[in-house]
């Protein structure tokens, strides 16, 4: 049974093995995920169980990279997926943005065992946790922004981690720094690549309550997908009204 949470904007399963970074919701050039470094795999770590079904097994040098940003995500949108860290001796990311690490999860730059992940708003620190190896683990960033202020919320598991929250100017998010896309995987410069699995990838346009991601974490465990509706493509059509252009070109042919 459909639940509220089953209306994500983009949501990648990686289950379907011809065109793993096919986007559930919206299939096509424009919205699937690419890989930005190396050639990421699908199936399991071998020698260790999936979350369900297929993920995206990534090994150090490689990572995808989602074409959504802020004019389609909106001030208010949640980034949600599963991760599955295989080691931790490199500096790893989990996500990031494009140009900045304006919205991000990777490892904390002053902790030399790679063990803490800092979170990223406006580049602006919003606080750590730790995970273990080998545990599949639920992360949930929200977004929400209203009275000129941008507010940033994780989960781990389905709970509201307390210590990590912060709150910046609108404009430090999407005005001096801006969200162009999204890597999943790795540092927004190349490098500090995730080893392991991620599985689960999904994306809302609006800022998804502590109910929701509780709700959704309890599906995902179960080894239950989204029941998304795809979307067609957007159609331009030239029937009635009619509509036609002339143009004139001194260099021939226009195409």
């Amino acid at each position: 049974m459909a639940q509220v949470i089953d209306d994500p904007i983009a949501y990648w399963s990686f289950e379907n093995s011809e065109i793993p970074l096919s986007n559930v919701v919206s299939p096509g050039p424009y919205h699937d995920a690419t890989a930005y470094r190396g050639t990421p795999t699908f199936g399991t770590v071998p020698g260790f169980e999936g979350l369900a079904g297929n993920s995206m097994v990534l090994d150090c040098n490689s990572a995808i990279e989602l074409p959504y940003h802020q004019d389609n995500l909106g001030r208010n949108f949640t980034i949600s997926l599963w991760y599955w860290q295989l080691t931790n001796d490199t500096r790893q990311a989990i996500f990031q943005s494009k140009d900045y690490f304006n919205i991000s999860c990777e490892a904390h730059y002053n902790d030399y065992t790679n063990n803490t992940f800092d979170n990223w708003i406006g580049e602006t620190s919003a606080g750590k946790f730790r995970t273990e190896l080998k545990e599949w683990i639920h992360l949930v960033h929200t977004i929400s922004t209203s009275a000129g202020k941008s507010t940033l919320k994780v989960y781990t598991n389905g709970v509201l981690l307390a210590s990590v929250n912060r709150t910046v100017d609108e404009a430090e998010v999407f005005e001096k720094r801006q969200i162009r896309s999204i890597y999943v995987g790795s540092f927004r410069l190349g490098g500090r690549y995730f080893n392991g699995m991620i599985d689960e990838v999904s994306l809302w346009d609006r800022t998804l309550t502590a109910a929701d991601v509780t709700a959704l974490y309890l599906k995902s465990k179960a080894g239950e997908n989204l029941e998304v509706t795809p979307q067609a493509w957007p159609r331009v059509s030239f029937q009635v009204p009619q509509r036609s252009f002339t143009s004139n070109s001194n260099f021939g042919c226009i195409a």
